[in-house]
């Protein structure tokens, strides 16, 4: 084999890890635009249907990396407001959708009162707030929009 044999080789092996990086950030951009659509429309809605949308959509995000070859798993989880530093009580209940992980970085919190969170290797950010959480963040609380802020 001649050196120039194994640069064509090296080079198409680069371009390679290159496309392969490339399709692997485009996913990780498909699934934030899609979680971001889900908490847009989920914060405007009650929470039994806020629940049945934030379960289909994940379900759909789980059927597109299927597709793309890569694993999307999360679980739901009953949880109390007091848990996962939501500052909330423990008299009020939540539904956490997170990884498998139980200490998972990205998280979806939807309260019973309605008050939507969601975190992604930072502090909770508030999409919706009912009254049932307190400030997770500590004093400042961060939120998607405070103009929506209920």
């Amino acid at each position: 084999m001649n050196s120039q044999s194994i640069a064509t080789n090296q080079l198409s092996y680069q371009e390679y890890k290159n496309l392969e990086l490339y399709q692997k950030e485009q996913i990780k951009q498909e699934l934030r635009l899609r979680i971001q659509e889900t908490l847009q429309i989920a914060r405007t809605l009650p929470f039994d249907i806020g629940l049945e949308v934030i379960k289909k959509r994940l379900l759909n995000l789980q059927r597109y990396c299927q597709s793309k070859g890569k694993g999307f798993i999360f679980v739901e989880q009953e949880i109390t407001c007091d848990q996962y530093k939501l500052q909330g009580s423990h008299r009020d209940a939540a539904i956490l959708f997170r990884g498998p992980n139980e200490d998972a970085s990205v998280a979806i919190c939807l309260t019973y009162k309605g008050s939507l969170l969601y975190r992604n290797s930072t502090p909770w950010i508030i999409y919706r707030d009912a009254g049932d959480i307190g400030c997770p963040c500590g004093d400042a609380c961060q939120y998607a929009d405070p103009a929506i802020v209920d």
